[in-house]
């Protein structure tokens, strides 16, 4: 039987984020009860010395008490794990942080664009998650959808619901009209988000093009051609490599990954926003991006 694996990182621990975590696995503990197929589940969790405790004991609470053959738990501190991503880091950095917003510059946010070389060699998929979201149906389901992929994707992730990249790449749009980078889903190529991905961690071992993307000369290439500096972490990495290989993701309904958050809105692009940001049908995972206060479930 496959096992579920999943990935979640809490360091930093704050009060806050205390109880974002336990909002997170609560939902995601609840939405298997009335499942017929119980999962085998794999959590792989990335913490620190101020959260390695706290997470074991909320993982053994939540899930441990009736099932503890069907979970598994796997720590990785991230003082470990920042000398694999360090070095990857520091190339991604360059182009994917601002000197505005340092709060992106900390390891957490680039541990899965190498996620493949974290994760041990028989994990061969992962469904990666922030810990700020809500699950309103199965995550079960939401696992399902790497069977929708496609031979050539590597990546499953929601489109970005604001304007984020038109804003990143107002140069490159300034110099190609009628282009669909930045432009709306269903006709445009928004971005992506990645509060919820799914990581095909075989292909992704094995793909030619995602690996030289993490090497300075290609990456160098790529971000000059569309003129694209972000701010947002391996989000940025991964909507710059949509831009250019749509074919390497898929692209998961936006009722797997209903952003909550409307930043954008009231920073010069209120007329398009809600282009942006409508999602239609029904909503299995909210994500308090930004700070949002998630629905009561």
């Amino acid at each position: 039987v496959e096992r579920m694996q999943l990935f979640l990182m809490f360091t930093e621990w704050t009060l806050h984020r205390e109880v974002q975590f336990i909002d997170c696995m609560t939902t995601m503990r609840n939405s298997l009860v009335s499942s017929e197929d119980y999962p085998i589940m794999h959590f792989h969790i990335l913490v620190d010395g101020s959260t390695t405790n706290f997470v074991l004991q909320t993982v053994h609470d939540l899930w441990c008490q009736n099932n503890d053959d069907e979970v598994n738990v796997s720590f990785y501190d991230v003082n470990s794990v920042r000398f694999t991503v360090q070095p990857y880091q520091s190339i991604l950095q360059t182009y994917f942080t601002s000197a505005n917003d340092p709060y992106y510059n900390k390891t957490v946010f680039f541990v899965e664009a190498v996620i493949h070389k974290i994760l041990p060699e028989e994990v061969d998929k992962v469904l990666a998650l922030d810990i700020d979201i809500k699950l309103n149906a199965s995550v079960a389901e939401l696992y399902e959808h790497f069977n929708n992929f496609s031979a050539l994707n590597i990546l499953g992730l929601a489109h970005e619901q604001q304007p984020t990249y038109r804003h990143y790449a107002k140069q490159y749009r300034a110099r190609n009209h009628g282009t669909l980078v930045g432009e709306p889903h269903p006709r445009g190529r928004p971005g992506f988000n990645s509060g919820v991905v799914l990581v095909h961690l075989s292909r992704l071992r094995e793909s030619k093009i995602y690996n030289e993307l993490l090497e300075p000369k290609s990456l160098d290439t790529l971000t000059e051609k569309y003129s694209f500096h972000g701010s947002l972490g391996d989000q940025d990495f991964y909507t710059l490599m949509g831009f250019e290989y749509p074919e390497l993701f898929y692209t998961l309904p936006c009722g797997w990954n209903r952003q909550l958050c409307r930043i954008f809105e009231t920073q010069g692009y209120k007329e398009v926003f809600d282009e942006y940001h409508r999602c239609e049908g029904e909503i299995y995972l909210f994500h308090g991006n930004c700070n949002s206060t998630l629905p009561d479930i």
